[in-house]
């Protein structure tokens, strides 16, 4: 006969629980108040936009949640994206006949992949259990694995923004992963060179793999290749330019958001430019709960500085990066370098590298695809002892770009990178170890 642990609890039954694990799993976690319907909630417009009854929609929050994996019951899903019409029109009594532009449809394409996380409990547990120990350890399981989500998920949204893809998407398939290839930022900047061109490749080729690692092995420690308020300032202009929407509060205010790393805070507080021009965030700004945590304002731009971001790697800095590709974030250790992991345990260890990458993102940055909320699981074994309690989901996150699938936009052909409208990156040399000299 079958028992469940939720047998012997007064608490709240496992779906309950799974509710409020979802709904709370990105709660703590510091992007928790860019993703949707969270934004909204706490102050940023909303601007739905939507493709059908059964399409997903766009809210205008930075980080989009699509349930429609849930509805569809699909593992893959392109979102249709209509461009606009850019042709010049007909002017006077001149024929029409046969100057229609075509309509060009672009995609977006989100997948979904299963995570699992278990926790394994303190001691067995007998089919006699009291109600009072069983309390305590669902407790105990369901408070560890809430945590644990707000430790995960930030990471997942910071290789999603680099690599294209979250990591149970990279991961390869011999673990369960999608083996997806990491696709490095098509709108990549670095100091003292300016934007990664496409002449070798375009997005999500080879060429342009070995251009984005050129282009960062050509940062050294000099003055013009740290983090400074020009660079965010050019930043703000190619943003506009590449039609990437700032993020619009309710109040109207619109800023473009840029993350930063410790490192690229602290060259930038000792830059003279800097400290010549900085001003405080004026007090309206400080008590928005969108700009909370903010640090400066340079331009059109609101500064976060962050610990927890991560750095570039290519093969000239580390040895088992690939020749002609990028990694990203905190190095595996040696086992796992042994399952095929490109990117370290970002929960247990900080990213010590040298080539810190700054983020600027707008609207509908990331997609978050939900194909299973939450729920709890449960491992018996040992005659009848409970060993383990977990949650399993399945929740991926991609960067949002689009990619002309039919070949029909001028000049590519089927499949290749159309654009990415909605975030970009960039690169400085700005080490993690601080200097004291």
């Amino acid at each position: 006969m079958a028992y469940s642990i939720f047998e012997y609890t007064s608490r709240a039954n496992p779906r309950i629980l799974a509710e409020r694990m979802y709904r709370q799993a990105f709660k703590q976690n510091k992007f928790a108040q860019w993703l949707a319907p969270n934004f909204i909630k706490a102050g940023g417009k909303e601007e739905v936009g939507t493709l059908g009854p059964n399409g997903p929609k766009w809210t205008g929050a930075p980080i989009e949640v699509h349930e429609e994996f849930v509805r569809m019951g699909k593992t893959d899903m392109d979102i249709p994206v209509r461009s606009r019409l850019t042709a010049l029109p007909v002017y006077g009594d001149q024929p029409l006949k046969g100057k229609a532009e075509r309509a060009v449809i672009t995609f977006r394409s989100v997948k979904i992949n299963r995570t699992r996380k278990a926790y394994s409990l303190p001691t067995g547990m007998s089919l006699q259990i009291v109600k009072k120990y069983a309390d305590n350890l669902v407790s105990e399981a369901d408070s560890y694995l809430r945590q644990w989500m707000n430790d995960y998920m930030p990471g997942n949204f910071i290789q999603s923004i680099l690599a294209g893809y979250s990591d149970e998407l990279v991961h390869p398939t011999t673990g369960g992963g999608r083996g997806q290839t990491i696709m490095s930022h098509p709108n990549f900047f670095v100091a003292n060179a300016g934007q990664v061109s496409y002449s070798g490749g375009r997005p999500g080729t080879t060429g342009y793999e070995a251009a984005v690692e050129a282009a960062i092995n050509g940062l050294t420690d000099v003055a013009a290749c740290h983090m400074r308020p020009g660079l965010i300032k050019n930043l703000v202009f190619e943003a506009a330019r590449k039609k990437i929407a700032p993020i619009t509060l309710e109040n109207g205010f619109r800023f473009y958001p840029v993350w930063l790393s410790d490192s690229a805070w602290a060259q930038m507080q000792n830059d003279s430019d800097f400290n010549a021009l900085y001003r405080e965030l004026p007090e309206g700004y400080k008590t928005h709960p969108l700009l909370t945590g903010a640090v400066a304002k340079i331009g059109g731009a609101i500064l976060y500085a962050d610990m927890n971001l991560w750095t570039a790697y290519t093969n000239a800095i580390d040895a088992n990066v690939t020749a002609g590709t990028v990694q990203y974030g905190p190095r595996p250790s040696t086992s796992e370098l042994g399952e095929g992991r490109k990117v370290g345990n970002w929960i247990e260890n900080l990213d010590q590298g040298n080539i810190a990458i700054a983020l600027l993102i707008g609207q509908s940055c990331l997609s978050v695809g939900v194909g299973a909320r939450p729920s709890f699981t449960e491992q018996w074994d040992d005659h009848s002892n409970v060993k383990e309690v977990g949650i399993e989901q399945i929740i991926s996150v991609v960067r949002n770009e689009t990619f002309d699938h039919d070949g029909l936009v001028p000049g590519l052909t089927a499949g290749d990178f159309y654009e990415n409208t909605a975030s970009l990156a960039v690169a400085t040399f700005s080490p993690f170890a601080l200097s004291y000299s």
